[in-house]
């Protein structure tokens, strides 16, 4: 009898191990996979937007790579950055700098924080800010920023700030939101 519950034991822990080798597996397949999602919405004029959220300092190859390449194939006319690009807990500026880097090269890049970019203000963070805008990342939370065809605005902090004026304007817009709720 002692030997048969030691079998019913040995193989319940063999499959406790297994499942949670599998949960695991998962939960980094999940950090590190790039997922591409495609939408098509109508408007008057042509524009492919790529918008890219919560990396989280997440690395993707070298300089970001493989994030870039990814982006390179959508051949976007401009890079949305909704928020989180670095993580307030284990904050590595380098990873989002290559991504601004990279992504400013493709197309051009409007930026809004998250709720970790708040959690870090401070001197280190202000830096960081100083070189994506000197990359030419337009950072825009609680701005709007207006071309001919489009208006683009940012909220901050999660919340529509500011006065658009869409309500007398007929140009496609364009609300970044890291919250959309």
């Amino acid at each position: 009898m002692e030997r048969r519950k030691y079998q019913k034991l040995k193989l319940r822990l063999i499959l406790l191990t297994v499942l949670l080798c599998i949960f695991f597996i998962f939960c980094f397949y999940q950090n590190y996979h790039i997922i591409v999602t495609k939408y098509e919405y109508k408007a008057d004029f042509n524009c492919r937007i790529v918008q890219i959220s919560d990396l989280h300092n997440q690395l993707f190859g070298k300089e970001q790579e493989r994030l870039i390449d990814e982006i390179k194939k959508c051949a976007p006319d401009i890079i949305v950055v909704t928020g989180d690009v670095v993580d307030s807990s284990h904050t590595r500026y380098e990873h989002a700098l290559d991504f601004f880097e990279g992504a400013v090269e493709i197309a051009p890049v409007y930026y809004i924080t998250g709720n970790h970019e708040s959690w870090l203000l401070g001197d280190e963070f202000n830096e960081f800010m100083i070189k994506v805008e000197a990359m030419g990342v337009y950072y825009i939370d609680g701005k709007a920023i207006s071309s001919e065809n489009m208006i683009i605005a940012g909220t901050e902090g999660g919340f529509c700030v500011g006065d658009y004026n869409w309500k007398e304007d007929d140009r496609l817009r364009i609300l970044l939101a890291h919250e959309p709720s």
